[in-house]
């Protein structure tokens, strides 16, 4: 284990960025490897490879593990913890928290969360998957800052339930509140895809998405069919459960959404809840959006 200690940084003026200086840092290595010991403790570090005159302190700023995975280590009972399970880039705390739903709400591939909230001074979050351990807020991203940006959104909820209401292939969402409101937010993250005048390497990656949309009908019922799509090779692109994505009560539409970042052949089977399964070939890449509908078996 490494730690990079770097013991601040001087800013001035309106621009930061334009002033700041970075004083000498002290690389960090824990002196007893494959052992536990006192983080807190000088004697178990060595600073530039020589025994540490003082361990690390609150100034200590990049971890860098000496190992071949990534992950973090925090002090816990004065010994080294890895903390990487406990999240990514942000920490968010529960009070007043309600109910959380899972949906690929930018259409990127990932499922990303959403949360509602019941704080007066609370506002629902909007929660994006970069798709490699990782979380974001929404509205910390320009991309998609636009995003559920409005009064309903910033006023918290009661109810939550997510599903494709008009058909786009994107995840809309509809939100009661304690007021007795229930409001219909479309989501409108398609509508801006491939429209930079100076696309990102994102979004040139997403504009290749391709979108399928799946819906599912039976006489008796398709309320927690599970929807699975697949490459050839057996790997999974996505999976949802019919119904499932919704909180605190609320109903979700009969139909999912893919977004399928590598289109080409693929497998889509349907298992219903008393485990009949019904199997297609499915050939993504021809549209930008491909609707399809399965009927589930009457018996």
């Amino acid at each position: 284990m490494v730690l990079l200690a770097v013991a601040g940084i001087v800013c001035a003026g309106e621009a930061p960025w334009k002033s700041e200086t970075w004083p000498k840092t002290r690389t960090l290595t824990w002196a007893k490897p494959g052992s536990g010991g006192n983080f807190g403790d000088a004697a178990s570090w060595l600073e530039n490879g020589k025994p540490a005159t003082r361990p690390p302190d609150q100034d200590t700023d990049i971890v860098l593990p000496a190992a071949d995975k990534f992950y973090k280590v925090g002090g816990a009972g004065g010994k080294p913890k890895d903390v990487t399970e406990y999240g990514g880039e942000i920490s968010e705390g529960s009070f007043m928290h309600l109910a959380t739903i899972a949906a690929d709400l930018n259409v990127d591939g990932y499922p990303d969360a959403y949360t509602i909230t019941l704080g007066k001074n609370g506002q629902d979050r909007f929660i994006i998957n970069r798709g490699y351990g990782l979380f974001m807020w929404g509205a910390a991203n320009r991309a998609y800052e636009h995003m559920f940006s409005g009064p309903t959104h910033m006023s918290g909820g009661r109810g939550v339930a997510a599903g494709d209401v008009n058909g786009d292939g994107a995840v809309d969402l509809l939100i009661g509140n304690e007021h007795g409101h229930v409001v219909l937010i479309v989501n409108d993250t398609l509508s801006r895809r491939g429209k930079a005048a100076h696309p990102t390497d994102d979004d040139k990656l997403l504009a290749g998405v391709k979108l399928l949309q799946v819906n599912v009908k039976g006489k008796l019922g398709v309320l927690g069919a599970v929807v699975r799509l697949e490459k050839p090779d057996g790997r999974t692109v996505g999976l949802h459960q019919i119904g499932s994505n919704v909180a605190t009560g609320c109903r979700g539409p009969d139909g999912v959404s893919f977004a399928v970042r590598e289109p080409g052949a693929h497998k889509l089977t349907i298992r219903d809840a008393e485990g009949k399964t019904v199997t297609r070939d499915v050939t993504t890449g021809e549209e930008q959006l491909q609707a399809i509908t399965i009927d589930r078996p009457a018996e």
